[in-house]
């Protein structure tokens, strides 16, 4: 398989089909589906099967479709550099960011950064904390935004900043003309938290300290974006 079978096949797997690709990639139908059929071929692999009218990936397909997005980081990041070569006014930076800041903080920063270089390009893209660590120790990123330090041997903090906790609430809330709220004034609360298992859960239990055993943790999501819509 070469670069534009590759591309092609990365397509159908994000699209879910043949003209979603070859919109995706701005070719004809039959172009998209000529160059799947060649990637099949000297793959040697069935890389999908029709059920239903749809293209439904085989196993061996979703096991290469991982090789390829590892690659595919790769050719993005030599395309940074041959921009950033012909235009040496311009500059690329590709930002890994936890989703609670990728909401709010990430974009008022980036806004800020074109303002000063306004011909950037600029990528982000919203990852867990074990992948963003991933990313950058492969170089796909070149800076990771997050809300927990990174004790990685192989990686570098460039800054740190202190924050606290806030506990987000409706506004008729009987709690919400607290300025300050405590873990006892949560008890009986319907708590909405992270996973345990995550660093932010972890966190989160941490600061419940002696009342976590009887607060009532009733739902879990992974970014504050998306638990502020369920109050």
């Amino acid at each position: 398989m070469n670069l534009r079978h590759m591309e092609v096949f990365r397509a159908v797997m994000a699209t879910g089909g043949i003209s979603g690709a070859a919109e995706l990639l701005h070719i004809s139908q039959p172009a998209a589906s000529k160059l799947l059929g060649q990637a099949a071929r000297h793959s040697g692999l069935t890389l999908f099967d029709r059920v239903k009218g749809r293209l439904v990936p085989t196993p061996e397909a979703r096991q290469l479709y991982d090789e390829v997005e590892n690659l595919w980081r790769g050719v993005e990041r030599v395309r940074d550099v041959s921009r950033a070569l012909a235009n040496p006014q311009s500059g690329s930076l590709r930002l890994a960011v936890s989703a609670s800041l990728s909401g709010y903080l990430v974009p008022r920063a980036v806004t800020r950064l074109y303002r000063q270089f306004p011909r950037v390009q600029c990528s982000v893209e919203t990852l867990v904390p074990s992948i963003m660590t991933d990313t950058l120790l492969n170089q796909t990123a070149h800076l990771g935004v997050g809300l927990l330090p990174n004790e990685h041997p192989n990686l570098v903090s460039v800054r740190n900043y202190q924050c606290g906790m806030a506990c987000v609430m409706r506004k008729d809330h009987p709690l919400a003309a607290r300025k300050k709220i405590r873990p006892a004034d949560l008890k009986g609360q319907r708590l909405i938290g992270s996973p345990h298992n995550t660093p932010y859960g972890q966190a989160l239990y941490r600061s419940y300290g002696s009342e976590a055993a009887s607060l009532r943790l009733e739902l879990e999501t992974r970014s504050s974006p998306s638990a502020c819509p369920i109050m």
